[in-house]
This record gives C-alpha cells, sequence and structure tokens, in this order.
C-alpha cells in the first residue's frame, strides 16, 4: 500500500485497472484491487466472519462512545474498537458470545481508579471510586453503560478523579434491562485504560 502526500493527481477515489484509490484522513491511498477467491470458505474463515458479524453488531453500539475513549494514527478509532475487541467474541460457529467483562472502551497510560463500585437506585446509576491522591484530580472521568438486549450505549462524561463519584440516567426504556458499565479517566493529552465495573439489572 502506497500513501501520497500531496494531491498530484486531485481527488482520486475507486478502482484503475488493478489499482484501487482511496481518500482516508486527507490522504490519497493506493493498494492492490483485490481478486477475491472461488474457493469455498473453511471452517476457520466462516468462523471469523461470523465474529465480525457480531463485534460489527458491537461496534454500532458503542459507535457514540468509541471516538471519547480511542485514537489511533494508522488506522479510525472505530476499527482500533474492532481490533482490540476483537478477542471479547467467543465460541463456536453458530454459538457465539460476547464476554462483556473485557470490553475495552479506552485505551492509554494514565493510572486507572482504584476500590471501583457500580449501584443503581431507580433509573440513577452510580460509579465510585476511592480517589486517595492518586492521579491527578482534575482528570476527567468518562462512565459508559451498555444494554445488550437493545444494543444501546449511554455515557456520562464531566466529573473530576478526586470527586469520588458520576451519576447517569438511565432511559425508561432500559427498566427491567441488564446493564454493563466502564469507567475510565482522561485529559488533554491522554486516558486510562477502561475498567469493567460490572453489571446489574435496573
Amino acid at each position: 500500500m502506497a500513501k501520497l502526500t500531496r494531491k498530484i493527481l486531485g481527488n482520486v477515489n475507486g478502482a484503475v485497472g488493478d489499482i484501487t484509490f482511496a481518500n482516508w484522513k486527507g490522504r490519497t491511498v493506493i493498494k492492490a484491487k483485490s481478486e477475491g477467491s472461488k474457493a469455498d470458505p473453511t471452517p476457520a474463515q466462516l468462523l471469523v466472519r461470523e465474529k465480525f458479524k457480531v463485534l460489527t453488531e458491537l461496534s454500532n453500539a458503542f459507535v457514540q462512545v468509541i471516538p471519547l475513549g480511542l485514537e489511533s494514527a494508522e488506522i479510525t478509532s472505530y476499527n482500533l474498537f474492532r481490533r482490540l475487541n476483537f478477542p471479547v467474541v467467543e465460541g463456536t460457529i453458530g454459538a457465539l458470545t460476547v464476554d462483556y467483562t473485557n470490553i475495552l472502551v479506552s485505551r492509554g497510560n494514565l493510572v486507572t481508579l482504584n476500590g471501583l463500585g457500580f449501584t443503581a437506585v431507580g433509573t440513577n446509576l452510580t460509579a465510585t471510586w476511592t480517589f486517595g491522591d492518586y492521579g491527578d484530580g482534575t482528570d476527567k472521568i468518562t462512565l459508559v453503560v451498555y444494554c445488550p438486549e437493545l444494543k444501546k450505549t449511554v455515557v456520562a462524561t464531566g466529573a473530576l478523579r478526586s470527586s469520588g463519584t458520576i451519576v447517569l440516567s438511565a432511559p425508561a426504556a432500559w427498566v427491567t434491562k441488564e446493564v454493563h458499565a466502564y469507567i475510565y479517566s482522561g485529559n488533554e493529552e491522554t486516558k486510562s485504560t477502561s475498567q469493567y465495573l460490572g453489571s446489574l439489572t435496573i
């Protein structure tokens, strides 16, 4: 694959002969046109295809969350989420499951949170942690809550690490549904790798 840093060809998209042109992050990317394969897929290939279908559904459910916690200079945030979370899709063809405890919604080198807690009173979901003067108290906290049944997420941001608590109001339609929660801290330069808070039924 080659990248043109100057648009000497102008804006080019599509295929020309055996070459495919595309635009990504303001750059023209050139790659060989895929020839495909006429052979029947192997069981391993079928499993990977099915995993990608499940992962695409998961990625779409987290689509509003992904840009908040993930970034890469090489690939899109969406594709980075898929790469990081490919291992959470487990099982065999026709019987795949998602390991919600290991989903990552952020990645970084900030110190993680201690003494995590996750509770609900009605539709108010509260995450707590112990500050204890570790890390920077002005780092902002992001709480992500995911409902697998509805394939939707809600997010709360803005609480400070020093506050020790953040509250999120879940939609009324989520009552009686099981949810999973994730939390991380961040600033303008970097973030912590997200942590799994736990699950509960609203």
